[in-house]
């Protein structure tokens, strides 16, 4: 609700700077300023894991695992 995160050791130790990022950009309080679905897609993270033949979960597995995190936060809220 903050946006206030970090990227603790040792659970973010394997994860590219490019992926953390990428995540810096999308997690702003203000709209206004995140990346468009169109910046996103376009993000040398993406980009980069694309050309290198690695996999990128499904936007289906994607949605899925943002729905039970919504359901959480709205269990929390309450």
């Amino acid at each position: 609700m903050k946006a206030d995160y970090d990227f603790p050791s040792p659970d973010w130790d394997e994860i590219s700077d490019e992926a953390k990022e990428f995540i810096s950009a999308i997690l702003v309080l203000d709209y206004n300023t995140r990346p468009s679905a169109a910046d996103c897609l376009a993000a040398p993270w993406l980009d980069h894991n694309k050309n290198t033949g690695r996999q990128l979960r499904s936007l289906d597995s994607f949605r899925t695992g943002m729905n039970k995190i919504n359901e959480q936060r709205r269990k929390w809220s309450y």
